[in-house]
């Protein structure tokens, strides 16, 4: 069973059964993940305070819950699997933060779902071995949702290209932790 490993919601558990075609990120990723996080942020325990978070390919929403735990405000959650989208429900009744599951695959969800340029950060946790990341990196700064400077957070598995990086992202940091890779990047002002 997975757990949330730091903040205010340290330890809590959270459900993995039914999940469908799910790898969820597991503790030593998460970890990884939020200690490159905090350390780009460097705002200390409340690195998190107050951000938009959104948790694509949500699968059991552990990402976008360990955010919250660490001082999301609100996390939004796209998940194409209604039994997935079930699960982070679930594991989601214990926030105190706004909460949004949306049932949609990531490339079909209709404009107007998420307010333009309100998001500070992105997981991004495609399938591997299906060559995602870059559309789905097309896809989300198309739909404006990111404010200036926003983070996103691509996992891939390790063996894969780092994604083609627009004029508008650049690359923070990447790791690779057993079978995947985190790359973090930064949305660059398109004005």
């Amino acid at each position: 069973m997975l757990r949330v490993i730091a903040g205010k919601y340290k330890g809590k558990h959270l459900y993995t059964t039914c999940i469908e075609n799910a790898r969820p990120t597991l503790s030593r990723g998460r970890q990884v993940v939020f200690d490159m996080l905090a350390s780009i942020i460097g705002l200390g325990s409340n690195t998190f305070s107050g951000m938009c978070v959104i948790d694509c390919f949500a699968g059991t929403g552990a990402l976008g819950i360990e955010a919250a735990s660490r001082g999301a405000s609100e996390v939004i959650f796209i998940e194409k699997s209604k039994n997935n989208c079930n699960t982070i429900r679930k594991n989601a009744t214990f926030l105190e933060e706004k909460v949004n599951v949306i049932n949609s695959d990531l490339f079909r969800l209709p404009q107007g779902k998420i307010i333009r340029g309100s998001v500070d950060l992105v997981f991004i946790d495609p399938p591997y071995n299906q060559n995602l990341a870059n559309s789905c990196l097309k896809r989300i700064l198309n739909n404006g949702w990111l404010r200036d400077s926003a983070l996103l957070v691509l996992e891939t598995e390790s063996e894969a290209d780092n994604p083609k990086c627009s004029g508008y992202l650049h690359e923070e940091k990447t790791r690779t932790v057993s079978r995947s890779k985190f790359i973090i990047l930064r949305a660059i002002s398109r004005s």
